[in-house]
């Protein structure tokens, strides 16, 4: 029960941040350097989710086997966000790349 609670805290806040973000972005333009700062934070906070969540996968592990085990019964209650951001952390953890391929790669 506790490591669901760190999940969904970190959930939470990956969504907050990515609402917050893309808020910011309409009312605002920023610089090419304020934005790889903006970027560099988002792939920092999906690598560090996706630590978060490693433990809850196996191997040739469902993508449904996988969310049930993290969230449980309510599985069918989680966000559209939610999910994506747990279906983009299965993704890498299926295909089996580091924190630090996240790092220098993600974008989204």
């Amino acid at each position: 029960m506790r490591n669901l609670k760190n999940v969904m805290s970190a959930v939470t806040m990956a969504i907050v941040l990515l609402v917050s973000v893309n808020v910011s972005a309409q009312e605002n333009e920023y610089s090419k350097q304020r934005i790889e700062e903006v970027k560099s934070n988002l792939r920092q906070g999906m690598s560090s989710f996706v630590e978060s969540v490693k433990p809850f996968y196996k191997k040739g592990m469902s993508y449904n086997t996988f969310k049930l085990g993290l969230i449980g019964e309510n599985n069918k209650k989680i966000t559209d966000e939610g999910n994506a951001l747990l279906n983009k952390s299965y993704a890498y953890l299926s295909k089996g790349i580091s924190s630090k391929e996240i790092l220098a790669s993600d974008s989204r």
